[in-house]
């Protein structure tokens, strides 16, 4: 607000004087002179805030007064300020207003606590709600119930409300209450059927008697029958009470009569048993099925059993056994099982004979191996039936899986295993001579041809104890070739062991070039390595082959030659290039200076270290010389011998001139100054002549 009044100022041409302050509020109760230099004044001149040391305010102007303003009543009040600028001479009235206001919430003094019954209608929140208000009066004040929408009276509970007591000037106290909904009605009993039971029967209420509630399901019932003998025969009464959970409680008497009518209990094996054929002591413990016999009232001792069965020992089948029991009140139960006769017994698999066969035999009736037999079949009533995957034509250990079955579905499996064999020894021939050459084992196999009636692969044996490897030689090796089955064939062998490679030799150079007229080399230093798979060689094993003439420019070429012990030779070749590096020798004795044409050609001599003198080939690049002008002159000669080497020399040649053409060309200066003195020595003359006519 106070901002808005400030931007209509700064717009306005009138308004130059903005308030703050100009509202205030006052706790009640509170001094109104605590707060009556609050309000305050700014002076703006075209938009622009001016500040007045003098400035000062006139209060209670135009008839108002701070006596009318009572802090004890939340009300307005208004008093008129005046604010003077004396060094601007504007003055400027506002009327200030003083709002006094409460702030204080409402008291609660006391908070009910409300209980309803079940079902109930109307609910009645502000009942004993007492408070009060520092200002208003109780009936000024405004209360609001919050949860009361959560409030079931169906359903038995504590419900949280909160009450919110407002006074006049919207001081808001929370207070927090509880609503109980509570069952103020006992349970109800009613009998449905007279209770009888029998002897040792358990009582089970609910069979008899109904009992409810309008609200709780689960109940709290107590019967009260120590009066009551279950276990004897007679008329007798019992108390029954049930309280709900809220604690209503319901009482009342019934009579009860105990009475046998109940028949004696046989219990029988819960399976139906099985007895061998052929078991004539199993007959005797049929009893053994009746588990026991008893009854709600009579002793075991008082009751008669009696069993029935038609069973036939020695035939297999299902049989039906009868038990009867009947206590001293004739009471009579009567109960059936099943029995079954049963053959449980497997037939038996015996071997009479060895389960071995010769490999590429025909393969035989495996029936005629075996003995069969059963205690209850005969053996035309057994059903063999023999399953395997022998290859006659492949030796090995084979499985042989025999089923025989009875007529009353015993299975007998037996699993054994029929041996294929074979005793002929595999043929062994050698392919070609074993021959060595790089001093390493062989693979010897890779030198045999086997053959066998059966097999395909081999184990081989060597016995190569007698060969040095490392060592040129004939050795003796002993071969053993076994077939799968272990039949073996022994071969003797011969092994050459020999050396078929040559040395090797390494030069550091492949070509070299000599000057002419060198001194001669030495071969051997140009030998990089000379090595061999089995001897100790050197370079005194080493043969040269061919010549060299160091004194004739031309290319040679020497071979290097090393043998082994075993004739295995190898060769390098070292070319020799032998030339001529060296270039021609000039010879210059020109003068170094001359008046006179000289012919350059016959002041040089050049000779060569292998052409010998080649002064026919020299060559001049500076044959035009002017001699009669002194100046001086760098010559150079140059030549080329027969193998391409280049020489050159530069020499210096001055010319100098005679005497008297020295003279002349220092009078050559004063002859220029002199002719231009009498050139102009003529023009003025002429000119002079010129104006007399």
């Amino acid at each position: 607000m106070q901002g808005l009044l400030l931007a209509l100022s700064l717009l306005s041409t009138y308004n130059k004087v903005v308030w703050e302050n100009t509202k205030i509020d006052i706790p009640l109760g509170s001094s109104i002179y605590d707060y009556v230099d609050i309000p305050d004044a700014i002076l703006f001149i075209d938009g622009i805030e001016k500040k007045d040391q003098g400035k000062y305010f006139e209060k209670e102007v135009d008839r108002t007064s701070f006596s009318v303003v009572n802090t004890n009543h939340v009300k307005e009040y208004h008093v008129n300020y005046q604010v003077v600028f004396p060094n601007y001479g504007i003055k400027h009235t506002m009327v200030i207003t003083f709002n006094i206001v409460d702030t204080i919430k409402p008291t609660v003094i006391s908070i009910p606590n409300l209980k309803y019954p079940l079902q109930t209608k109307t609910i009645d929140y502000l009942l004993g709600l007492e408070y009060y208000d520092n200002y208003y009066k109780v009936e000024d004040i405004k209360v609001n119930v919050i949860g009361k929408e959560q409030v079931k009276t169906s359903v038995v509970g504590f419900y949280p409300i909160i009450y919110q007591i407002i006074d006049g000037s919207n001081n808001m106290l929370e207070v927090q209450g509880v609503v109980e909904i509570y069952d103020d009605i006992a349970p109800t009993m009613t009998l449905k059927k007279e209770i009888i039971l029998n002897p040792n029967e358990s009582f089970l209420y609910s069979k008899f008697i109904e009992i409810k509630d309008n609200y709780d399901v689960i109940l709290d019932v107590v019967i009260m029958d120590d009066l009551v003998s279950y276990h004897k025969i007679g008329v007798y009464s019992l108390l029954i009470s049930a309280t709900d959970k809220q604690g209503n409680t319901t009482r009342e008497t019934f009579t009860i009569k105990i009475i046998d009518s109940i028949p004696p209990e046989i219990v029988l094996v819960s399976t139906i048993p099985e007895i061998e054929v052929h078991d004539q002591s199993a007959l005797m413990n049929i009893k053994q099925y009746c588990l026991s016999v008893r009854d709600n009232y009579a002793d075991e001792e008082q009751i008669k059993i009696e069993i029935l069965h038609d069973i036939n020992i020695n035939t297999v089948g299902t049989y039906e056994i009868i038990f009867k029991a009947s206590d001293p009140l004739l009471n009579e139960s009567i109960s059936k099982m099943k029995i079954k006769v049963v053959d449980t017994t497997k037939p038996t698999i015996n071997v009479i004979k060895d389960l071995v066969v010769e490999v590429h035999q025909e393969k035989p009736n495996f029936l005629f191996f075996f003995q069969f037999s059963d205690n209850y079949s005969s053996e035309d009533d057994l059903k063999i039936v023999i399953n395997e995957k022998i290859n006659m034509n492949k030796i090995g250990r084979y499985e042989l899986l025999i089923s025989v079955t009875d007529e009353n579905k015993n299975k007998k499996e037996s699993l054994f295993f029929v041996e294929v064999i074979d005793n002929i020894p595999p043929v062994v021939s050698l392919d070609k001579d074993i021959i060595i050459t790089d001093f390493n084992k062989k693979e010897y196999k890779n030198y045999l041809t086997i053959t066998d009636n059966l097999d395909k692969t081999f184990i081989i044996e060597v016995d190569d104890s007698l060969i040095d490897y490392q060592k040129v030689g004939i050795y003796e090796l002993i071969l053993t070739v076994k077939d799968q089955s272990l039949n073996e064939t022994i071969l003797l062998a011969e092994v050459i062991v020999c050396d078929i490679e040559p040395p090797s030799i390494s030069l550091s150079q492949q070509i070299i070039y000599l000057d002419v007229f060198s001194k001669k080399i030495d071969y051997s230093s140009y030998i990089l390595k000379i090595e061999d798979n089995y001897d100790e060689l050197s370079l005194d094993d080493v043969i040269y082959d061919g010549n060299i003439n160091y004194d004739i420019v031309g290319k040679y070429q020497i071979t290097f030659l090393v043998f082994d012990s075993s004739g295995n030779y190898q060769e390098e070749t070292l070319i020799i290039y032998i030339d001529d590096y060296t270039p021609p020798v000039i010879n210059v004795f020109l003068p170094k200076e001359t008046n006179t044409p000289l012919s350059l050609y016959d002041y040089v001599t050049v000779f060569d270290n292998y052409d010998g003198n080649i002064t026919d080939s020299i060559m001049i690049d500076q044959t035009n010389i002017d001699y009669s002008k002194k100046a001086i002159y760098h010559i150079k000669y140059f030549c080329l011998d027969s193998r391409g080497n280049y020489q050159e020399e530069i020499v210096e040649l001055s010319i100098i001139l005679n005497k008297y053409d020295g003279m002349v060309e220092a009078l050559v200066p004063y002859l220029v100054v002199f002719s231009c003195l009498t050139a102009v020595i003529v023009i003025i003359y002429l000119k002079k002549t010129k104006k007399r006519m």
